[in-house]
Parts: C-alpha cells; structure tokens; sequence
C-alpha cells in the first residue's frame, strides 16, 4: 500500500459481538492511507532488560515462554468451565420465575448502556437501537439465571463465599477496564442497585472454577 491509496476492508462481526448495531453483520470500511510505519525492534541491551523485570537475554526469553504457557492455559480454562456450563445446563431442569429472568435481562440492557455510553454513544444512538439491545440481552438472560440458580446451589452445599474485600477488587479491575474511578463506578453500581448481583457473579465464578478443580482431578465431567 501507498501514502493515500484507497482501501475497502470487510470485517464480520460475530453475533454476540458487544455492540448491538455490528453484532452479526458484515461492514464494509472505506480506508484511505495516510501514512506507513516500520516497526523497529529495541536493541537488547541491559537497560532494556531491566524495564522488562529480567537481568538476562536468556531470562527473558523463559519469561516470554512461561507468559506464553499462562494466556495458553487461561484460554483453556475458559473453554473447559464453557464445557462444564454446557454440561450443568443440559443435564438440569427447573422452573425458573420470570421475574427474575426479566431482572437478569434489564441488568445485561443496563450493561450494555453502560458499556456503550463510555465508548462514546449517545443516549439518542441507543434509543436508536432499543429493539436490538433487548434482543441480545434476551437471548442471553434465560440461560444465565438458569446457570446462576446451578451455580448457587452447589456454592451453598460446598460452603463457597464471597467477602467484601473480593467485592471491592472485582470492581477495581471493573473500573480500570471502563477508564472510571473505584469510587464513580462503585456510585453507579449502588444506584443500579446490582451490587448484591456482583457478589453473586463473584460466587458463581468461584463455585465455576471450584468445579473446574474436580473435574481436573477425576476428568469425568470432561470426558
């Protein structure tokens, strides 16, 4: 490509892509080439090392493996507790009260609104697109409280809780992620009243990766 060459690139989005108006559609993006960079890589030298936490060359290349290995295993606990909630769905009934499954869908709207608003929509975009963000926070909510319900239970039976200091790290990690202060989130959250909700996700998530641990040891869950 060249300085002002005109480009045309296709992106598909997936259908449950965050934001609601590209979730599942094909955009096609007119670019015009306004410049080219090339990367150049850092000389190795002992300075540099040190900003990276290492003394060595060598060091840093076993840094660079066992950081490597850590996002390979994360990304396959993802998958494999994504397996078990597959599983723990499947093999449960319940009636579920519907109240409940609104709730649950009026929190994924609120956080989508939330989500949309600090990446610079406007309340008239999303009003705009009302039909949209509550179809995907529909077909989402049945599944999560059934899921939650599950979740619940076996945290009760094994005794799994959740203090008040996870609470208030989840939402630390929550407000770096949004570019907000601890404090303006924690504000938001409480108004929202979904702070007693966190906590249950917080447990769910723990009673999630407990389940992982067993089935992990015994490998009956996952075959």
């Amino acid at each position: 490509a060249g300085i002002e060459e005109k480009k045309e690139i296709i992106v598909k989005f997936p259908a449950d892509y965050r934001i609601p108006t590209v979730a599942g559609k094909t955009v096609v993006y007119q670019v015009v080439v306004k410049g080219l960079r090339e990367r150049v890589l850092p000389e190795v030298t002992p300075e540099f090392l040190k900003t990276l936490g290492v003394d060595t060359e060598a060091a840093l290349k076993e840094k660079m493996r066992s950081d490597l290995v850590t996002v390979g295993e994360q990304k396959e606990d993802e998958r494999l507790k994504e397996e078990i909630a597959k599983l723990l769905l499947e093999k449960t009934d319940c009636d579920l009260p519907q109240t409940v499954v609104d709730e649950e869908t009026n929190a994924i709207v609120q956080g989508i609104v939330r989500k949309s608003l600090r990446q610079g929509a406007t309340r008239e975009d999303l009003a705009k697109q009302k039909d949209e963000i509550m179809n995907v926070a529909k077909r989402s909510s049945t599944d999560r409280v059934k899921l939650a319900y599950i979740l619940e239970r076996i945290a009760g039976e094994e005794n799994i809780t959740v203090d008040d200091s996870a609470v208030d790290e989840r939402m630390k990690q929550m407000a770096e992620q949004y570019r907000v202060s601890p404090e303006k989130l924690k504000a938001e959250m409480e108004k929202d009243n979904v702070i007693d909700k966190l906590r249950s996700d917080i447990r769910g998530d723990k009673t999630m990766s407990f389940l992982l641990e067993n089935a992990l040891r015994s490998r009956s869950w996952l075959g």
